[in-house]
């Protein structure tokens, strides 16, 4: 599952790519509408991967649930250093094992409730995401982390502990 707007730096095309060799029967749900929309949907078909890839368009964040809920895997390509992207917060709400670019806060944010691959590189992020869905273990290990992150990351928490560093 990616979730997010839909712009060059977010590298939903190094998915789309990653796609075409994942194992039988993993699919790709994208989430989200944004300028990039039509050449990406062109890019997975010129790929013949329509059976593979679904676009759903922008979604009310009310409808997400369903979205997270039916999800194995979040993954967060992107290109750019990200601060904190909230859909990866969203992801682990959800017990979704996540796959992050190595760039910005997303591998901090995440820590042990997910895995970081080379950002810009269809073959790690290919790698990682079909260990992560086929290691069963794995993945179920990177879930049953996400409730603890997630206090982790708590805005009281966090707020306080840059306070802390400021004052230092």
């Amino acid at each position: 599952l990616y979730v997010g707007t839909l712009r060059e730096h977010k590298g939903i095309e190094l998915l789309i790519e990653t796609a075409a060799e994942l194992p039988d029967g993993v699919g790709v749900e994208i989430v989200g509408g944004g300028p990039e929309r039509e050449s990406l949907e062109a890019l997975a078909a010129h790929a013949d991967l329509d059976d593979i890839v679904t676009f759903h368009g922008w979604v009310d964040h009310a409808d997400l649930p369903a979205y997270y809920n039916e999800a194995d895997v979040f993954i967060h390509p992107g290109h750019w250093p990200e601060p904190f992207n909230r859909t990866l917060l969203e992801a682990m709400q959800y017990d979704c094992a996540l796959v992050v670019s190595e760039i910005g806060a997303p591998p901090w944010v995440v820590a042990d409730c997910g895995v970081s691959f080379e950002r810009w590189s269809v073959y790690d992020l290919r790698r990682h995401l079909t260990t992560v869905v086929t290691v069963t273990e794995l993945r179920r290990s990177l879930q049953q982390n996400c409730a603890d992150r997630l206090t982790e990351v708590l805005p009281e928490r966090v707020i306080s502990e840059i306070d802390a560093q400021y004052h230092s």
